[in-house]
């Protein structure tokens, strides 16, 4: 990404772990900050693929947003 940042995590799932559901209050308070500092310039993704937790994180335009 052109003056942007991406951001993958991958963590593998222990059995017993894996919930139905994605996020707790950590991935809701991260969205908040997210919608906080970034707005509408950032785009996150969670998924769960075999056993394995991967959050793609990328935040577009850091310049305009530094320049703000």
């Amino acid at each position: 990404i052109n003056n942007g940042l991406e951001f993958t995590v991958r963590n593998s799932v222990v059995d017993g772990e894996q919930n139905n559901e994605k996020g707790g209050i950590g991935l809701a308070n991260i969205k908040k900050r997210l919608d906080l500092n970034y707005q509408n310039n950032y785009k996150l993704t969670i998924d769960l693929e075999d056993n394995w937790y991967i959050v793609n994180l990328s935040i577009f335009n850091l310049r305009a947003i530094q320049n703000a």
